[in-house]
C-alpha cells in the first residue's frame, strides 16, 4: 500500500483473510473490495479466525464479493487507487488469465488516475537462472506493454508494482518508509526498516536489468498463454527433468518448426502411395485410419480450445464446463446417429464421403479462431451492453462433436465388409482414441501455451486436410484403375 501516495479505494483479489485485510485496514483507506472465488472457503475459515480478523471482515469499509476476479473486473464500474492480485502462480490455464496482456488492459480501465496494480510470481532471492528468468521476464514484458512504470521487489516471490504515473511506485526504501510513517501505522509484523530488506539496491538493480535484457521472450496473451507454459517448464526443471523441459521451448512463435516436418512426412507418404499403386487396399486402410485419428485429435483439441476461449471471453467457466462437455457429447452422438441412419440407407461412395468430412473438419478447425473472434467482438453491443451469445458459442462446441461423430461409424462401414467385426472394432477404437489422447495431451500442455490458439487450430486443421488429401489420392488412383 505504500507504493501509492494516498490509497483510498482498494480492490483485493484472492487470499484476504488470516491477517491480510486486518493489516490493510490500518492504512487510511476508505473502501476495500475483497473478491474471493469460493464462498465455502470463507465459511469454513471464519470459525478459526482471530477476533481481530473477524472484526476486519465485518468492517463497514470492507465489501466481500464471491465472484471470479476477472469477471468482477470486466463487469464492475468502480474505480480503484490500487488493484492487488494476491493469487497463485499461473500454473494452470485458469490462473494464467490473470497474467495476460488482455487482463492487464481490463484492470487498467478500473484504475483511477495515478492508480497502481500489484501482482507477483515465484522468483529467486539472488539468482535468476534460465527457467526463472524467462518465466519472470515474460510477465515483466507483458506488464510493460500496458504500463509505463514498473518496480520489482526481488525475493522468493517477485512482486511487480506497475502504474502510468511517474513517482507513484518506487524502489527507494527511504521514500517508502516515509510514506509508511506518515500514516501512523502500528504493526506487530512490519516496521519502516523492512523496506531496506524488501528493496536492497544492488539486488533490485540486478533483477531489473536481467528482466529487461532477457530477450527474446514472448508476451503472455489470452490466445497464447506462454507464461503458463513457462511455469510448467520451471517446475519440471525444479523436479530434475530438464531434458523434457527444453523439448518444446524452441517452438514458441515458430509455427514452421511443426508445419515443415508435417509437410515433409505428408510428401513422403504421397510419394510412397504413388510409387506403390498396386497396394490400393493397404493404402485405404492406412489413410482411412489416419483420417479417423486426425478427427479424434480435432475433437479433443477443439473442445479444449473452446473451453479456454469461453473462459477468456466471458471471464469464467466453472459450471459451464458441464454444459460445454455435454454439448460436445450431444454433437458427437448426433453425428454418430446421423451417419448410422445414412449407412442404413442406399449404398454410396463411403470413401468419398469420408474424404469430404475430413476436408470439412480441417476447414472448420482453421476457421474456428475467426469464429471465436467474431463472438468476442459481438459480445458487446453498440450501446455497451453485454449480449448473451453463450448458446451460439455452445453451438460451435456441438459442431466440433458432430463432425467427429460422423467419421467413427463411417470408417467402420468402409472396413466392415472386408474384415472381421472384432478386427474392425479394434482398429477403429484404437486409432480414434490414439488421436483423441494426443489431442488432449498436446493441446493443453504444448500447442495452446506455446503456439497459441490460432496456430493450434491451424495444426489441427492441417492434419485433417492431409487425411482428406490422402483419401482423395486413393480415389483418383482407384478411378484410374477401374477405367483401365
Amino acid at each position: 500500500l505504500t507504493q501509492h501516495p494516498s490509497p483510498a479505494t482498494i480492490l483485493l483479489v484472492g487470499s484476504g483473510i488470516a491477517g491480510t485485510i486486518r493489516e490493510m485496514l490500518k492504512h487510511p483507506i476508505q473502501m476495500l473490495h475483497y473478491v474471493e472465488l469460493d464462498p465455502l472457503m470463507i465459511e469454513a475459515s471464519v470459525p478459526y479466525l482471530s477476533a481481530q480478523d473477524k472484526n476486519a471482515l465485518a468492517d463497514k469499509r470492507v465489501g466481500l464479493f464471491f465472484k471470479d476476479g476477472r469477471y468482477f473486473i470486466q463487469h464492475g464500474i468502480e474505480q480503484y487507487d490500487m488493484i492487488i492480485l494476491n493469487l497463485p502462480d499461473p500454473s494452470t490455464a485458469m490462473l494464467n488469465r490473470f497474467y495476460t496482456i488482455e487482463f492487464f488492459k481490463e484492470a487498467k480501465k478500473r484504475l483511477s488516475p495515478g492508480g497502481v496494480l500489484v501482482t507477483g510470481i515465484t522468483g529467486s532471492d539472488t539468482y535468476l537462472g534460465q527457467e526463472v528468468g524467462v518465466y519472470a521476464s515474460s510477465l515483466y514484458h507483458t506488464l510493460g506493454k500496458v504500463f509505463t512504470h514498473i518496480v520489482v521487489a526481488p525475493g522468493t516471490k517477485n512482486y511487480f508494482f506497475v502504474t502510468d504515473t511517474p513517482g507513484a511506485v518506487s524502489s527507494v526504501p527511504d521514500m517508502l518508509a516515509q510514506r509508511y510513517e506518515s500514516r501512523g501505522i502500528k504493526s506487530d509484523y512490519f516496521t519502516p526498516h523492512h523496506f531496506s530488506m524488501l528493496f536492497p539496491r544492488e539486488r533490485s538493480a540486478y533483477l531489473l536489468q536481467k528482466l529487461e535484457n532477457k530477450t527474446p521472450v514472448q508476451i503472455n496473451t489470452d490466445t497464447c498463454p506462454i507464461t503458463y507454459y513457462y511455469n510448467l517448464v520451471l517446475w519440471e526443471s525444479i523436479t530434475g527433468s530438464k531434458g523434457r523441459s527444453y523439448l518444446f521451448q524452441g517452438l514458441a512463435g515458430r509455427l514452421y518448426l511443426l508445419v515443415l516436418p508435417l509437410i515433409l512426412l505428408f510428401s513422403i507418404r504421397v510419394v510412397y502411395v504413388l510409387a506403390t499403386k498396386r497396394r490400393l487396399a493397404a493404402h485405404l486402410n492406412c489413410n482411412a485410419l489416419f483420417a479417423l485419428a486426425a478427427a479424434g485429435f480435432a475433437g479433443m483439441s477443439l473442445e479444449i480450445i473452446l473451453l479456454f476461449s469461453f473462459q477468456n471471453i466471458y471471464g469464467y467457466v466453472y459450471r459451464q464446463v458441464g454444459l460445454i462437455v455435454a454439448f460436445f457429447m450431444l454433437g458427437l452422438a448426433a453425428g454418430g446417429w446421423q451417419m448410422n441412419r445414412l449407412i442404413a440407407g442406399r449404398e454410396r461412395s463411403w470413401v468419398a464421403l469420408l474424404t469430404l468430412l475430413s476436408i470439412l473438419t480441417g476447414i472448420y478447425a482453421i476457421s474456428l479462431p475467426y469464429l471465436i473472434g467474431l463472438f468476442s467482438a459481438l459480445k458487446v453491443s453498440a450501446t455497451g451492453d453485454v449480449i448473451d451469445l453463450r448458446l451460439l458459442f455452445l453451438g460451435l462446441v456441438a459442431v466440433a462433436g458432430w463432425l467427429t461423430g460422423l467419421e467413427f461409424p463411417l470408417v467402420s462401414k468402409i472396413f466392415i465388409n472386408r474384415y472381421a467385426t472384432g478386427t474392425v472394432a479394434g482398429w477403429v477404437y484404437a486409432y480414434d482414441h490414439l488421436g483423441a489422447c494426443l489431442g488432449a495431451l498436446l493441446t493443453g500442455t504444448v500447442l495452446v501455451p506455446v503456439l497459441g490458439m490460432y496456430q493450434s487450430c491451424f495444426i489441427t486443421g492441417m492434419l485433417n486436410l492431409m487425411g482428406g488429401a490422402l483419401l482423395l489420392i486413393y480415389l483418383l488412383q482407384k478411378g484410374r484403375e477401374e477405367k483401365y
